[in-house]
């Protein structure tokens, strides 16, 4: 199979407005989630889905593909539903805007867990939960089962632990998509477990469909509030710094 990259990329974040053009280290944040995505052996296309021209522009100057999309959308795979329609594609790997170190072989990963999983037309992928971040409501935490598949998501330090302190696995938000998927998705109505987590892969869960889940190495920091950005910045000094992670005007 090939799949589309969509990045969905709304304005008006209310945790962090404008928050797919901040710059890092000189490159809009979009760019660099964008450019990262490019590498990716399983992805034959990569697209920005947003609602604001200002991000098209930003897109235009790096050539890198962009869709105009709706500015209601609830959530970003609400926003990746229309974009698909736009494109005439079906398998789609939903990238988060916010992940501008996101590594390839982890996109890759995600798209060769759906592949697999003759059951499920959706899989997700978790990485190791970072040390601190088991009570932040903005990092979501996952729990699967022995199939491999998604049993819980939450924004809760789930599961508890009576004894002993437990490994927990962060749900990174790296989704892909085949067949119908997609059109399931937009034909079923947010349920209750949806709207008090505000966690759009319970529109899977609360319909009975399975989630395949992929365990990928630790993942590095994802942009949720701009504080996040100092971790982003601490991050790559660790790995030896930002030659790794080129950014190429010319794309």
């Amino acid at each position: 199979m090939t799949f589309t990259a969509i990045i969905p990329a709304r304005w008006e974040s209310y945790r962090f407005p404008g928050k797919p053009l901040v710059d890092i280290q000189g490159v809009p944040m979009i760019v660099r989630t964008a450019q990262r995505t490019l590498l990716a052996n399983k992805v034959n296309h990569v697209v920005v889905a947003t609602d604001d021209r200002r991000i098209v522009d930003v897109c235009d100057t790096y050539n890198i593909a962009s869709v105009m999309t709706s500015s209601v959308h609830l959530t970003g795979t609400d926003r990746v539903v229309e974009a698909s329609r736009l494109l005439s594609v079906k398998n789609v790997v939903n990238v988060q805007g916010d992940e501008p170190l996101i590594e390839p072989e982890t996109i890759d990963a995600v798209i060769q867990g759906v592949e697999n999983d003759e059951l499920a037309m959706v899989s997700n992928a978790a990485c190791p939960l970072p040390k601190g971040d088991e009570d932040n409501p903005n990092v979501v935490k996952v729990v699967m089962t022995q199939q491999r598949r998604v049993m819980y998501i939450s924004r809760f330090s789930i599961p508890y632990a009576w004894g002993k302190p437990v490994d927990r696995l962060r749900h990174m938000g790296l989704y892909a998509f085949c067949g119908d998927a997609l059109e399931k998705y937009a034909s079923y109505k947010p349920g209750p477990l949806e709207t008090q987590e505000r966690i759009e892969m319970f529109r899977f869960l609360e319909n009975g469909d399975p989630i395949a889940l992929v365990q990928v190495p630790p993942s590095p920091p994802a942009v949720d509030m701009p504080e996040d950005l100092v971790r982003i910045q601490d991050f790559v000094r660790q790995k030896g710094g930002w030659e790794r992670y080129f950014v190429d005007s010319n794309t």
